[in-house]
């Protein structure tokens, strides 16, 4: 849930901490990833309010995010709300990093839903074993009110930089897809990317 995609005015005051972010939206979307700005937009929508801090609150390799989202929702009692926290710190060759996002009146398919909380975790790490070739592997968990069986997915990821393209292959395994029991399922992903 946020308001980034919507038509919005903000405020960003940067320190020697970091950035402390305001943000809000007349109108925004009954759902996470709509747009509803035009006029001809769906009824189902209200204001929002974001804010947050990015910074590495004066230490060297260290990235901090929070950031709180509101969003109403006029067609029914309540708001949606969502508070996330995340830190990545780099040493090296070495850099981790976790994430946590806990949504509130939310359902494991994040629409309005009174009551219900929707906990979504995350955990990395990345080495860089040369200029060229780099290691993933991220572990992520999605819990909740009306998840049956919580979701989880492992991603391991090896990268190499070509020079002028980044070729990377990812291996992606989910267990309980959409919080539903055993349904489970892989992928592989290869990806070139293209460096201008």
């Amino acid at each position: 849930m946020s308001i980034h995609d919507s038509n919005l005015v903000g405020l960003n005051y940067k320190t020697d901490m970091g950035t402390i972010t305001l943000m809000h939206s007349p109108k925004v979307a009954d759902s996470s990833m709509g747009n509803d700005s035009a006029p001809s937009a769906v009824a189902d929508s209200g204001s929002g309010n974001a804010i947050g801090f990015k910074g590495g609150l004066g230490v060297d390799g260290l990235t901090v995010v929070a950031y709180m989202n509101e969003k109403d929702n006029t067609s029914a009692a309540g708001e949606l709300e969502s508070q996330s926290i995340g830190a990545t710190y780099n040493a090296g060759s070495f850099t981790v990093g976790y994430q946590q996002t806990d949504y509130d009146n939310t359902s494991k398919a994040y629409a309005y839903s009174n009551g219900n909380n929707v906990k979504a975790q995350s955990i990395g790490a990345s080495f860089a074993a040369s200029d060229r070739i780099s290691l993933g592997l991220n572990i992520a968990e999605l819990s909740g009110d009306d998840v049956t069986t919580d979701e989880e997915t492992t991603s391991i990821t090896a990268g190499y930089d070509l020079g002028g393209a980044l070729l990377s292959l990812r291996y992606t395994e989910v267990e309980n897809k959409g919080g539903t029991a055993n349904t489970d399922g892989d992928a592989y992903e290869l990806r070139i990317k293209q460096k201008f």
